[in-house]
């Protein structure tokens, strides 16, 4: 994992990657979301190029029970490139 994560820190690479993955697509979320009636916790990186933050709006006003952790500095991947803000965030959520 840290090589890979080292990877993708090289320069060029998270601009070569995301012109392979094309613009982001908004994509409506599906209708089984708003069934979910479990606590849920969607993460986001703010620099995510893949899919774009309003898909992560969208489904937190889908999901009447989901709470929206948007961590700075993360991209697509925010439990590897934000390790730690990712499991304290998580961390948070299990002891509400």
């Amino acid at each position: 994992m840290t090589r890979y994560h080292l990877l993708r820190l090289a320069p060029g690479i998270r601009d070569a990657m995301s012109r392979r993955a094309g613009p982001p697509v908004r994509v409506p979320p599906p209708p089984i979301l708003a069934t979910t009636g479990a606590p849920t916790l969607l993460r986001s990186g703010a620099r995510d190029a893949m899919v774009p933050m309003a898909n992560a709006a969208d489904d937190l006003k889908a999901m009447p029970t989901a709470r929206l952790v948007t961590l700075p500095g993360a991209d697509h991947l925010p439990q590897e490139e934000a390790t730690q803000a990712s499991v304290a965030a998580l961390q948070a959520f299990l002891r509400e």
